[in-house]
Formats: C-alpha cells, sequence, structure tokens
C-alpha cells in the first residue's frame, strides 16, 4: 500500500492501478500524479525532469519508498484520454487534431534526442481546452535526433481498432 511507507510529503487519494497515484503534494498544495517504477530507471527519470518539452507530462520529484521502490511525481492532467475519445464517438477530424498535436509533440521530444516508446491511445490527454499531453515516457528512451522512423511507428500504432488492439493511421484518413 503507497499510503503506508510513502514519503509524507504526498499524501495519497486515489488508486489509478498498482504502480500509479494520485496524490496532494503538502509542500506544495497542489495534486500530482505518482507513478512507481524499476530502480534502473532512476537516472533516465532524471533526465526527462531537466526536460521543458511542450506537450510533455513535467516531471517534479523523484524519490524512494522506504522499502526501496522508486516513484516518481508528475503534473496530474485532468482531461480525456485519446482512448476515451474514440470509445465515446468522437469526430474523425476532432481525433485527427489530437494526432496532430500528438505528433508535434513527439517531433519535439524526437528533435531533443527523445522517442516515446510503446504509445498507446491511453497516453495521450486533451484537457477541456484542447491541449493535448502525452504520458508514458518513462517507457522510452534516447535516439539519435533527425529519424523520425520511430515517431511515425508510434503515431500508427496509437489508435485502437475495432478488431485489434490498434488501428494503423492510415484507416482514419
Amino acid at each position: 500500500d503507497a499510503s503506508m511507507s510513502l514519503d509524507p510529503r504526498y499524501v495519497p487519494t486515489e488508486t489509478l492501478g498498482s504502480d500509479l497515484h494520485i496524490a496532494e503534494d503538502r509542500n506544495l498544495g497542489r495534486r500530482v500524479a505518482l507513478k512507481f517504477v524499476p530502480g534502473d530507471l532512476a537516472p533516465w527519470i532524471e533526465f526527462l525532469s531537466r526536460l521543458d518539452i511542450p506537450g510533455m507530462v513535467p516531471i517534479h520529484d523523484l524519490g524512494r519508498m522506504s522499502d526501496g521502490r522508486l516513484f516518481f511525481a508528475m503534473k496530474h492532467v485532468e482531461g480525456k484520454s485519446l482512448d476515451e475519445m474514440i470509445r465515446s464517438g468522437v469526430v474523425r477530424n476532432a481525433l485527427l487534431d489530437v494526432v496532430e498535436k500528438s505528433a508535434a509533440i513527439l517531433a519535439g521530444a524526437h528533435d531533443r534526442g527523445i522517442v516515446h516508446g510503446p504509445l498507446t491511445a491511453s497516453d495521450v490527454i486533451v484537457d477541456s481546452g484542447g491541449r493535448v499531453t502525452i504520458l508514458g515516457w518513462h517507457r522510452g528512451r534516447r535516439s539519435p535526433p533527425g529519424d523520425p522512423r520511430d515517431d511515425v511507428r508510434a503515431l500508427e500504432s496509437l489508435l485502437p481498432g475495432s478488431a485489434s488492439p490498434r488501428r494503423s493511421m492510415a484507416e482514419l484518413v
């Protein structure tokens, strides 16, 4: 249980999964998302926390629980996932707008030598103002800038299909 051995700075308020919690940050007075990750990701999470890329969820803190598990605190992003939008029947043009904004975010990260890694429609969050944020960067990796193939593959796998877990972007256009 996260609340048993978590840094007292964070007060868990909601559990979204075994490794993801919403918490109140007592020091800063804001809601954050706490993600538990393998300990060998500490250098990667530290690197990501120093980046300021529009549409990339910012990381506020990195810590260890008393049992040694690594966690990081990131901005809590409120909104609907692209997956939720698809299931609710959002029109194609709105979906394409989200995908276009996602492509711009991925391109900005790729310009800095970062590839997101496996990207799903649940990683893409759209807030009430239409701003897109991509979650899940802890699964990413460094990559030489300039080769867009990884980003294109990520975008192609973004939208779930009815018969398979994912639908090709070509099917939307």
